[in-house]
């Protein structure tokens, strides 16, 4: 008996021993060529790095494209840690005032010639004109008044670029553009990067089309990479797509007008907030996709947002509505999209309040819902806030502003995680903002869409889109996917 228990024992330790080896050896190999068809809602006008995007809806998708193109001197990984990226290393004086970044040898732009400290020094002077930059022969070093603790992370943001005599903007990332039309379409070829040649020849991306027309071209074989809704969640798994989300980069929250009664008072707006089911929302509406929120800053993001509470108390929510003095009145929930989801997501909310007391009337795209959530024209409408950023302090700094409210602490002493804590707390005092959600953008791929390491999509980890390295992507032939 105990022979064959170790005989058991034994074969299962070789199975788990060799199984990863037997994947990689039966997995298909990587190779070279092909062109990988891109689909985004989103439209983009400008690829100048120097260029931020008017529209907020624009930005993360413009963050998209540029980490194709552009590169930083640091990267920051899925947990917010600053990586080495144009720079090899960096050090600091110990006050914190003086940094030096060491560039990496050899690296060219786009058209051959190479990079230089001076030509990033022309590159960031402008977005960090609060900085002294200078450069030497290897090294680019930035001089701050006051100590910049968290100057890797924030200058993560920044890419590097040169503008060539015809005014062109080069990078030295892994794509060169090819052909650009502002906000429709953009062809990117594979350059020789330091980090090796990707194995796609080129991405071509199509913008502004809809989430069923992205399904659609994917169906009809006329897409490889698309957005998809946690609606299509289900069909597009059934019929075979892999499936990959990204990090929750976008906030859902409901945002008061500033006046008014009863929203002014901050007794309506907590009983209001204890009485969303977020739960089930999340479980039904969006198929389990990011998680309830409520704080602004995503839980991978910040490390703490889990301390924000997100429960249902409809009994506590009855017993502050009951005290406040104003009559029944029906408030106007606007939101701005066509997206039906979003339109359920209000109409849920409105029945949760109607449970507490509270009475709301969704209303769809007009002109009170186009107004920007720090103007007037509304009582109470729902926003969607995708970052841009991914470091904590510049994130939270970003979701302020769009959403109009006012940072509690200067910048430069959100650098600790406890100061950021108690800045998102200063912030939600008075349920000025109720956060609900943070949701991912969810991607369906063609199945010739494979990934270096041969891992399942479904099992990679959730980076931020521009985290993900599209140059490692590969695409299989047709006729060896359909054996």
């Amino acid at each position: 008996m105990n022979g064959t228990r170790k005989s058991l024992l034994a074969i299962s330790l070789a199975c788990w021993f060799f199984a990863p080896i037997l994947t990689l050896i039966s997995a298909p190999r990587p190779r070279y060529g092909g062109t990988l068809r891109v689909k985004l809602q989103a439209s983009v006008r400008s690829l100048d790095p120097a260029e931020v995007a008017l529209r907020r809806s624009e930005r993360a998708t413009q963050a998209k494209l540029l980490s194709l193109v552009f590169e930083p001197l640091v990267r920051l990984d899925h947990s917010g840690i600053p990586r080495p990226a144009l720079a090899s290393s960096w050090t600091h004086r110990a006050d914190q005032k003086v940094w030096s970044f060491q560039l990496r040898r050899g690296i060219q732009f786009h058209d051959g010639l190479l990079l230089t400290p001076a030509s990033v020094v022309s590159a960031l002077k402008t977005a960090q004109a609060e900085l002294q930059i200078s450069a030497s022969s290897e090294n680019v070093s930035f001089q701050s008044e006051r100590p910049v603790p968290d100057l890797p992370q924030r200058l993560a943001r920044y890419s590097v670029f040169k503008r060539s005599a015809d005014g062109k903007v080069l990078g030295t990332g892994p794509f060169r553009v090819t052909e650009w039309t502002p906000g429709r379409t953009a062809r990117l070829v594979a350059h020789e990067h330091w980090r090796g040649r990707p194995f796609l020849d080129a991405v071509e991306v199509e913008m502004a089309r809809t989430l069923r027309d992205q399904f659609s071209d994917l169906e009809l074989g006329r897409a490889d990479f698309v957005e998809i809704s946690p609606s299509h969640l289900r069909n597009a798994a059934q019929r075979g797509y892999p499936i990959w989300s990204a990090a929750p980069t976008e906030l859902w929250a409901l945002v008061f007008r500033q006046e008014g009664l009863p929203v002014g008072n901050a007794r309506f707006r907590e009983a209001l907030a204890l009485s969303i089911d977020r739960s089930s929302m999340h479980s039904v509406l969006l198929q389990k996709q990011g998680e309830p929120a409520g704080a602004l800053l995503p839980q991978w993001l910040s490390g703490y947002s889990f301390l924000f509470p997100t429960g249902h108390n409809l009994e506590r929510a009855r017993v502050l509505r009951a005290r406040i003095a104003s009559n029944a009145q029906t408030i106007g929930l606007s939101y701005a999209s066509l997206d039906p989801l979003e339109r359920a997501v209000a109409e849920r909310i409105a029945v949760n309040a109607r449970e507490a007391g509270l009475l709301l009337k969704p209303a769809g795209p007009g002109p009170s819902a186009q107004a920007p959530a720090s103007a007037g024209g509304f009582d109470l409408k729902l926003v969607r806030v995708s970052l841009s950023a991914w470091y904590a302090a510049e994130a939270l700094e970003e979701l302020a502003a769009a959403l109009g409210l006012a940072m509690p602490f200067p910048p430069v002493d959100l650098a600790a995680p406890e100061a950021l804590y108690a800045a998102e707390q200063k912030l939600l005092e008075g349920y000025q903002v109720i956060p609900l959600f943070h949701l991912p953008v969810i991607y369906a791929l063609h199945p010739r869409v494979k990934n270096a390491s041969g891992q399942s999509f479904s099992n990679m980890p959730s980076l931020p889109w521009e985290a993900l390295p599209l140059e490692d992507l590969w695409l299989m032939e047709e006729k060896a996917l359909s054996r």
